[in-house]
């Protein structure tokens, strides 16, 4: 999700459902009662929990490192399954 919301605009809002396209009802429960309450208490993300929005909160770039390594880890990861 975080890494979503860092591919779009810094002032985009994003609406909750698209944040999991192919999630289940189960992971769409606990983004909703779980994840997003604690990224937004984090101050990581802003919810319009009226409107089903989510978008970069205040403290959004102190995540910019960490998605920064989970993504040189996926890369790595598919470099290293290509047949040479």
């Amino acid at each position: 999700m975080l890494a979503r919301l860092r591919s779009e605009h810094p002032t985009a809002a994003v609406r909750t459902g698209e944040l999991l396209t192919n999630a289940g009802a189960e992971e769409r429960i606990r983004l909703r009662h779980s994840l997003l309450p604690v990224l937004a208490e984090a101050d990581l993300v802003c919810w319009d929990r009226e409107r089903d929005l989510v978008s970069r909160g205040p403290e959004f770039d102190a995540a910019l490192p960490f998605l920064d390594l989970i993504e040189e880890r996926e890369s790595d990861s598919t470099t290293r399954n290509l047949p040479a």
